[in-house]
């Protein structure tokens, strides 16, 4: 199939390359020749929070019209393909009821189990309920040596009842997508929690726990030398 190269003419816009910056070009004239004119745009360019004015408002520069004419192109396709992601993951969410089951692919072999809910601004999302899959134990919690349990960032997000809105192909439940070697929807729930501790270890997490609080008692400017050493002695006697 021949593509038809799009017409360039004064005012087409388009962007390519530039040093670090990807600068937005306008042209100005097209010449018989196959040469075009161009001039930077005067935008600004937003970089981790901060504005900043591009380097190439008002330059001028020429470039090949099959040059102007594939990135023109190019970033007519990529329009169309965000369109249709965008359009094909509202028609999955649209499909949806609220209660429905799902597998989130937060990594390969990784999976976090979830029902349908809507977001405060009542859109339908995805609420995590469980993990399934492979995933490491320290991905799941850690335990300090007091005993203090730290959950991993997507443990986080299931016991906080976060509700957020991926894209339709994070699922297995995606048309496309269940073709994995591993149905997730069979997988066993892995244990979000550690187990109770042995009393060996509760022992241990006692003596951690007062390390912590010695620790903390040392590093507390507030306080003077002897308030700071009747404390740890306090600590000591099991009495802090």
């Amino acid at each position: 199939m021949t593509t038809t190269a799009p017409t360039i003419t004064a005012g087409t816009e388009f962007r390519s390359i530039e040093g670090d910056e990807n600068v937005l070009w306008k042209v100005t004239d097209v010449e018989p020749s196959g040469m075009v004119t161009v001039v930077g745009a005067d935008e600004t360019i937003e970089v981790e929070g901060e504005e900043f004015y591009s380097d190439y408002a008002g330059v001028v520069k020429r470039f090949p019209i099959e040059f102007v004419q594939g990135q023109v192109a190019r970033e007519k396709a990529l329009a169309g393909l965000f369109t249709r992601s965008a359009d094909e993951t509202k028609s999955f969410w649209d499909s949806m009821n609220v209660g429905d089951v799902l597998h989130y692919n937060d990594r390969r072999d990784s999976w976090i189990r979830g029902v349908v809910a809507l977001t405060a601004d009542g859109k339908k999302g995805f609420k995590g309920t469980a993990l399934v899959g492979e995933r490491s134990q320290g991905a799941i919690y850690s335990i300090g040596i007091d005993g203090t349990v730290h959950h991993g960032y997507d443990v986080r997000k299931i016991l906080n009842g976060d509700i957020w809105v991926p894209r339709k192909g994070d699922f297995f439940e995606y048309a496309s997508n269940n073709r994995s070697d591993v149905d997730p929807r069979t997988l066993p729930v892995l244990p979000l929690h550690p187990p109770a501790p042995t009393a060996e270890q509760a022992a241990e997490y006692a003596l951690g726990g007062q390390t912590v609080r010695i620790r903390a008692a040392l590093d507390d400017t507030a306080i003077t030398i002897e308030e700071r050493l009747a404390l740890i002695r306090s600590i000591l006697d099991g009495n802090a």
